[in-house]
């Protein structure tokens, strides 16, 4: 089922004040200020037209993803990964048929990187939602209901290029093992001229097991998350975990084209991640080691960004591991060499979705949420220290890590009644 088309389109959610405007301000694009879409019933009113919105068609595909196995093939991005983003830069020609243009791209910047440093207000829904028409105005918003209509008909390939056999801890004897099996998705709307890569974890023993998805911040490959976020201790604890790597996150400069190139176009990068995670959902649902198991996500930094939106758009899980919240309007760059904070220059940051943004208190207002939500510091790590780069934790050090799993325990392995 396709969601409503009277909901409010991505290019009317972005607004600004015009009266705040400094007299150099940049021409008048024709968005609506907030005064066009408040007053007495609020942007509450929009529920009234709301109807229920389809969410990801996932369960039981009527078409199987396809597995190959070649170990003499590597991923296409390998020598650079943080600068991998052609299919994001293809994807507004790819998809012109759902394209929603902006009015004025330049309007559209110049409003956001003022909103983002509070020179004008952020617009935000103010009244309440219930799960079906936040769960609507979010597909919308991020410009995805076109990616989740038949899902899981869709094409899938799957190449696993690499598999191995690995210690938990590095240079312990007897210490605990789990399997690494990296893979490389190719997919019709995002993965068709470069591959997505990830690496699957298994525990000991045959399965099946219950799953997680993981998505790593900036910066970050899904070997990073393996070994700074305590990916490689989920097989010790009886689940598999996929780990997607995200393409060009972390060069300023091409994650601002892709971002720009997307929401102009009406589009948005966050939308195209929350498609790469369902897609290792997918995978999951379909893969003998996984099969008929519980799934949930887990999200470090902007992967955080993209598990919480995730959360709200119907996806198959039951349960989200988050250390952020996202307001879905950000820059990069904002400080100067002598630390001054500056607005304007800077680069987007990806998970900038005004259409999004709109709702992000909703968002993060994680008691709201269909299914239980874990927020822990920062990269995972004892607050007290450098949560970005934790140490590695003793296996049964459960004040560090055994949160998440006792959470997801009690999650996803209910006890019996």
């Amino acid at each position: 089922m396709r969601p409503s088309m009277r909901l409010l389109p991505v290019k009317l959610l972005v607004l600004a004040s015009l009266a705040l405007l400094p007299a150099c301000a940049a021409p008048d694009s024709g968005l609506p200020t907030p005064a066009d879409l408040s007053g007495e019933a609020g942007w509450s009113s929009w529920t009234d037209d709301l109807e229920p919105s389809a969410g990801p068609d996932l369960p039981d595909g009527d078409v199987e993803p396809v597995a190959h196995t070649d170990t003499s093939r590597r991923w296409s991005c390998e020598d650079r990964p943080y600068t991998c983003a052609e299919d994001y830069l293809a994807y507004p020609a790819r998809a012109a048929e759902f394209a929603r243009p902006v009015t004025d791209c330049a309007a559209l910047r110049w409003d956001l990187e003022r909103m983002s440093v509070g020179e004008i207000p952020m617009p935000r829904w103010m009244g309440p939602l219930d799960a079906e028409a936040l769960q609507a105005h979010m597909i919308d918003g991020a410009s995805i209901a076109h990616l989740l209509t038949g899902l899981s008909q869709r094409p899938l390939d799957v190449t696993t290029i690499d598999d191995r056999v690995l210690p938990v801890l590095d240079g312990v004897p007897d210490s605990p093992t789990y399997r690494q099996i990296e893979l490389l998705f190719e997919d019709p709307w995002v993965a068709e001229i470069n591959e997505i890569q990830a690496l699957l974890l298994l525990p000991e023993g045959e399965g099946p097991f219950p799953a997680v998805v993981a998505m790593p911040g900036h910066f970050e490959l899904a070997a990073d998350f393996r070994d700074m976020h305590y990916g490689k201790y989920f097989p010790m604890h009886g689940y598999a975990l996929l780990i997607i790597t995200p393409r060009g996150y972390g060069d300023e400069p091409t994650e601002d084209r892709y971002t720009e190139d997307l929401l102009c176009a009406g589009f948005t990068s966050v939308g195209l991640r929350m498609y790469e995670a369902l897609l290792g959902l997918r995978y999951l649902g379909w893969n003998e080691a996984t099969a008929g198991q519980p799934l949930a996500v887990i999200g470090h930094s902007g992967g955080s960004a993209t598990v919480n939106a995730l959360a709200r758009i119907g996806a198959p899980i039951q349960a989200v591991v988050t250390d952020l919240t996202s307001q879905y309007l950000s820059f990069s760059g904002n400080y100067g060499e002598g630390g001054e904070y500056y607005t304007y220059g800077r680069w987007y940051v990806d998970e900038t979705a005004p259409g999004v943004s709109l709702f992000a208190g909703h968002i993060n207002a994680f008691s709201t949420a269909r299914m239980p939500v874990l927020q822990l510091p920062y990269g995972y790590g004892d607050p007290e220290l450098d949560t970005k780069f934790p140490p590695e934790p003793d296996p049964d050090d459960a004040e560090r890590y055994g949160l998440i799993f006792d959470f997801l325990d009690g999650a996803m392995r209910p006890s019996p009644e």
